[in-house]
């Protein structure tokens, strides 16, 4: 496997994690059958081994060589390597399940009027034993389990809480935000009457009456202004502080109230905390320091008591990237191929326990992305704590904005299709699986979008300075990482 060497020590072209799991067990570094597991503990978190230390047993000179650049010109390539690469860490996100609204330790923001774009619509790869009928359980991923955002963490981090509701789960359900008769009664008749029991009458008196209370609130400044304003939204995401010292006796009565009022739909509530996008918050140039400096705001912010170290998951990555401005890192294929295949030696799976999706980059069949999932629970790796991973490059910024990519919507297909068509279609009766102009606006708005992302990214000298690196990030609890790697990390590094 081939290398590229700095002064700061030997970076690993590929990720070398699967090297520190051995099958059956939950990663134990005196037990590996590497040679020198720490070594791995340090390749897994930092992406480098130190100069003097050679390169993992399982390597050789007669490995397929792997590069972070396509194929050039010998010259150039020897020019590429002999400069130097720089490598930074950081927690991309967070997700915890909560067993008490006391778990923000500062204090909650809670929503009275919550929305349905703040819900979680992608796969997290976790997932939540729901009772589908008397006495079956079904184990279902989160996103797809009724829920809405309750609010928001006081502190640092700004974390979302939201609140799971299991028993309103059907298997033909088309959206899983609650209807708004049901977000109703949660509101009158559990949550609102909790905070007005427990909360003094001098703090009540800030908080919304009840559900249509705090609706008409959330789109007075909309609907009642005197001139139509565009700009504005249609409503607004107020929030109301609520101290830390109420949050545990809201909790339970919350619970309370559900048995006592046979609320059976509202049973089995789970909290989960969800936080995006901490990376421009915690990038750091060493490993240890990444996770020890963003350990210390959590622990100040969250009461870490409330939250179960085995269902508290964290994204760590790390990003290899030139210190000259201006360049760009890819994948390539045949590196994320190669990775693929040592995982699943690592994990002493002859077949199956694995779910590897390739995205490859801008039509190119020698550059892309790939996504790694141990999905069978006898996966080593899975029962030591590590859901997935991810290898991108960070080129996807240019175009990406919060889930969203140009011309992704599947409706796009119609637009060609003659306008004459579609009125033979609607006189004779026919569902219309699309509106014209929302399909142009679609268009329109993501053409434009591709043009000024586009056009900033040449010739300008913000343009000409940034650089672009490939990313590799892991899911892994909180278990695994503070109470086995970052140790290791201590000991070693």
């Amino acid at each position: 496997m081939s290398m590229m060497t700095s002064k700061a020590g030997t970076f690993l072209e590929c990720g070398e994690m699967n090297h520190i799991f051995e099958p059956g067990k939950l990663l134990d570094p005196t037990r590996s059958k590497v040679s020198n597991p720490s070594k791995m503990f340090r390749a897994l978190c930092t992406g480098t081994i130190s100069s003097e230390e050679s390169a993992p047993d399982t390597c050789s000179e007669s490995d397929i060589p792997v590069c972070l650049s396509l194929a050039l010109s010998s010259a150039a390539n020897d020019n590429l390597r002999s400069m130097q690469a720089n490598t930074v860490y950081d927690i991309d996100s967070v997700v915890c399940v909560s067993s008490s609204l006391s778990v923000a330790k500062r204090g909650l923001r809670f929503i009275s009027y919550p929305i349905q774009p703040n819900n979680i619509k992608s796969d997290l790869h976790i997932k939540f034993d729901v009772t589908v009928s008397e006495g079956v359980t079904q184990s279902l991923k989160i996103h797809k389990i009724p829920h809405f955002q309750l609010g928001f963490t006081e502190g640092f981090f700004n974390l979302s809480l939201l609140v799971f509701f299991p028993r309103l789960y059907l298997k033909n359900q088309q959206c899983t935000f609650p209807r708004e008769d049901i977000i109703r009664e949660f509101m009158d008749t559990i949550l609102l009457p909790s905070i007005c029991w427990v909360v003094p009458n001098n703090v009540s008196q800030h908080y919304p009456f009840n559900f249509e209370h705090g609706k008409a609130k959330a789109k007075a400044d909309s609907l009642e202004p005197q001139s139509k304003v565009d700009y504005k939204a249609r409503m607004q995401l107020l929030q109301y502080f609520i101290a830390p010292q109420y949050l545990e006796q809201i909790w339970e009565t919350c619970q309370l109230l559900t048995d006592e009022l046979e609320c059976d739909h509202f049973r089995d509530m789970k909290l989960l905390i969800n936080g995006k996008n901490l990376k421009l918050k915690t990038k750091r140039t060493g490993a240890l320091l990444c996770f020890e400096e963003f350990r210390s705001p959590w622990d100040i912010n969250l009461d870490v008591q409330f939250l179960n170290p085995r269902l508290s998951w964290i994204d760590y990555g790390n990003e290899c990237l030139r210190s000259k401005d201006g360049d760009t890192y890819l994948w390539r294929t045949c590196c994320l191929e190669s990775i693929a295949i040592q995982q699943r030696k690592a994990s002493g799976l002859k077949k199956g326990g694995f779910k590897v999706s390739h995205y490859f980059c801008s039509l190119t069949a020698d550059a892309g992305n790939m996504t790694i999932e141990p999905t069978n629970s006898k996966n080593p790796m899975r029962r030591a704590g590590l859901m997935y991973s991810q290898y991108y490059s960070s080129t996807k910024e240019i175009l990406y904005a919060g889930k969203t990519y140009p011309f992704d919507n599947d409706g796009l297909e119609y637009l060609p299709v003659d306008t004459n068509i579609s009125d033979m279609q609607k006189s004779a009766g026919a569902a219309i699986p699309f509106q014209r102009p929302v399909l142009q606006r679609a268009y329109i708005t993501s053409r434009d979008r591709c043009l000024h992302s586009l056009g900033c990214t040449a010739g300008t000298m913000i343009a000409n300075r940034i650089t672009y690196g490939v990313r590799e990030e892991h899911r892994l609890t909180f278990e695994l990482l503070y109470e086995w790697i970052v140790p290791e990390l201590q000991r070693t590094l």
